[in-house]
């Protein structure tokens, strides 16, 4: 799957690029959830370091990755 970005020129189109792209990443994380509750696996999902976290299928929730430590 490809997404395409579109270059904003000004301040408010940078802000409606930014809301349409963080849509599309929570809709694919919710997916992945679903999946992954289907079929009982954990996910993890790293945006950047201590920025993460795992979906935990036999909890039915995700936890943030400093809740691991």
């Amino acid at each position: 799957m490809s997404i395409e970005i579109n270059i904003p020129s000004t301040s408010e189109e940078a802000n409606e690029e930014i809301n349409r792209l963080t849509s599309i990443a929570y809709a694919a994380l919710n997916a992945a959830t679903e999946i992954a509750t289907k079929f009982d696996l954990y996910v993890n999902f790293d945006l950047a370091y201590g920025m993460g976290g795992s979906f935990d299928p036999d909890e039915g929730e995700w936890v943030s990755s400093s809740a691991n430590c």
